[in-house]
């Protein structure tokens, strides 16, 4: 607060100055040490900015961390200390107040991206400044260079519940919620001096930041691989800290009848295990082809992977093995970084929390042909997808957690394939907001999951089949044979969140889902709330028992309506078990009435 009202003392001496015709603030030595001019910005009276990394969200409060973004490759390797940093930070509030202030048009240097943000006024925007900051907003986004993010060791919550999205460019943009910020993005704060912010920017979304992916933080190996090798009936063990058993590096190698054990060691940096194979009993990196045959893979500890595979290029395929993980956030197979892991009749096993049998992150691939999957853990789905996944012919179980996860832009794709999922009612992070056994969600904006089965069966042993929140996506369903054992519960809920733990902000973190249904058999009703919509369509000779519900989120505007548009093909059959609610219905079909009645969005009451 010392801090606050200094700045705002100084903002008032700039106005008393320029409106006795005194010139506007001379800028400071570290923003002239830039070479990416910014646009010239309109005043603000009173408001003190502040860039930092979102770090958690609750409701409307927002906690960041306080720092600083740099862009191109000098940034990666030469990052200023700590202290130089923070009084970088110091010197960037004083300029964008001195700068919010003046009323002169003028060239302002930003010390760093962050600051490099305007105000709004009734008056348009100068042309000539409008190419300046395009040219910064694409030099700061160019893949090449890369964008990094320096905290200075300050945090600090601000309040939300007022705050208006602008852009790069200066302008407002009042329909952009505030939700569509999440965590790990990077933006700047415009504050009264009640620590309440009236002006958001974004500048630079979690996805583009490559400060936590930066340097794949590896460990060590108590055997590596280098070369390219064929062994068979070898024994590889570790026990120690940061260990894999056996890591291949850049190689092509054949295992058969190989026994590879991480019998003990922790893990220092958990994020680094999930990410970049720390840990792992058995490793793949640097673009190794790793094949493996007749094989067991066992892992002891917490935040150790049974195999996993890094970085683009890095291929490792499997069969007839075992794999089994006893600790928490130890995946039975991760494929990260680019990696793709290709399997066939592999029987996988974890029992800890926050142990997906099998992982796919972003820009990775994992394709499953027969075998067993099973996990026994909370949080522990047995498939969790924020890259792809293809799976066929394969027994998939979780019995204390969802059985699937869809993160963000992930897809995943079954084939003749069981899957059931048990998730607990009061243990695990997302039991409080939803029980399910489908969870398809998004921490990013514009997000757009893919969900396909096709034939076997799904089994949901408690709760919702599929819960939506804050992304959209399709979901396919062909002649597969779904069981929800919850009756109370729904098929599809498509709604918001709490927000509690990132998905969006409530009121504003509803979902989209495009829902294909093809030869089905189907009981269950959907739910749609006020921030959410949804498309329905019934396809070759599907029946679908049950009702459509659209329900008031309460964290929404009173005024807000979520949509449902149904589609029936000729063939199919909906049959209403309640009083239902839709936008608009095509209906080439047969509809049951079984006498409920059917309301739509212009008001008509249909009915038998």
């Amino acid at each position: 607060m010392k801090r606050l009202l200094t700045v705002l003392m100084t903002v008032i001496f700039i106005l008393c100055a320029s409106a006795c015709g005194g010139a506007p603030a001379e800028p400071s030595e570290t923003a002239e040490a830039s070479a990416t001019p910014s646009p010239t910005p309109d005043p603000v009276e009173g408001l003190v900015a502040a860039t930092g990394q979102v770090i958690a969200i609750n409701g409307l409060t927002y906690t960041l961390e306080i720092g600083e973004m740099s862009s191109g490759q000098a940034a990666a390797t030469d990052l200023a200390s700590p202290e130089a940093n923070e009084a970088a930070v110091e010197g960037s509030l004083d300029a964008s107040v001195s700068a919010a202030v003046s009323t002169e048009p003028q060239e302002q240097a930003s010390a760093d991206v962050g600051t490099a943000a305007a105000a709004e006024t009734a008056e348009p925007a100068e042309e000539e400044s409008q190419p300046a900051a395009e040219a910064s907003v694409s030099a700061a986004s160019a893949p090449q260079a890369g964008l990094h993010f320096q905290p200075v060791g300050r945090a600090m919550e601000v309040d939300m519940q007022d705050a208006i999205m602008r852009s790069m460019s200066g302008r407002l943009e009042p329909d952009v919620p505030v939700s569509d910020i999440v965590i790990g993005d990077v933006i700047t704060v415009y504050l009264s001096s009640s620590d309440a912010c009236a002006y958001v920017t974004v500048i630079a979304r979690a996805a583009e930041i490559q400060g936590d992916q930066g340097q794949a933080e590896q460990g060590t190996a108590a055997s590596e691989i280098t070369e390219d090798e064929h062994l068979e009936g070898q024994t590889y063990e570790a026990a120690g800290k940061d260990e894999n058993a056996l890591r291949i590096s850049a190689a092509r190698v054949s295992l058969s009848d190989a026994q590879i054990t991480k019998s003990g060691g922790d893990c220092s940096d958990p994020e680094s295990g999930v990410l970049f194979g720390m840990n792992a009993a058995l490793l793949a990196t640097d673009a190794a082809d790793l094949i493996l045959a007749s094989s067991r893979i066992t892992s002891v500890p917490a935040n150790a992977a049974g195999i996993c595979g890094y970085g683009s290029g890095t291929s490792v395929s499997a069969s007839d093995s075992e794999v089994e993980t006893q600790g928490s956030r130890s995946s039975g197979l991760n494929a990260v970084g680019g990696a793709s892991i290709d399997v066939q009749d592999l029987t996988v096993r974890t029992a800890g929390a926050d142990s997906p049998a099998l992982r796919s992150g972003r820009d990775s691939d994992v394709t499953i042909n027969g075998g067993s999957f099973s996990t026994q853990g909370v949080d522990s789905p047995v498939v969790f997808a924020a890259g792809d996944a293809a799976i066929s012919a394969a027994e998939l179980a979780a019995t204390g957690s969802e059985a699937v996860v869809v993160e963000n832009d992930g897809s995943l794709t079954l084939r003749d394939s069981t899957v059931s999922g048990a998730m607990s009612r009061t243990e695990g992070t997302a039991s409080a907001e939803s029980v399910h056994d489908i969870l398809i969600y998004g921490t990013e904006v514009g997000s757009f999951g893919n969900f396909e089965m096709q034939g076997g069966s799904l089994i949901s042993q408690n709760g919702d089949v599929f819960f939506i929140t804050n992304t959209s996506c399709s979901i396919e369903l062909s002649g597969v044979q779904v069981t929800n054992r919850d009756q109370l519960a729904w098929l599809f809920n498509i709604s918001g969140n709490s927000g509690s733990l990132g998905w969006g902000t409530a009121g504003f973190n509803g979902a989209h889902a495009d829902i294909i249904l093809r030869s089905q058999n189907t009981v269950g009703d959907t739910r749609v709330d006020s921030v959410s919509s949804m498309t329905l369509h019934l396809m070759e000779g599907t029946s679908l028992r049950g009702g459509i519900r659209l329900e008031v989120n309460e964290a929404a505007d009173p005024d807000a309506r979520g949509t449902a548009d149904v589609i029936i093909d000729e063939g199919c059959v909906w049959s209403l078990t309640g009083d239902s609610e839709v936008t608009t219905l095509e209906n080439n079909g047969t509809i049951e009435f079984n006498g409920h009645t059917i309301t739509l969005a212009d008001g008509t009451v249909l009915s038998a």
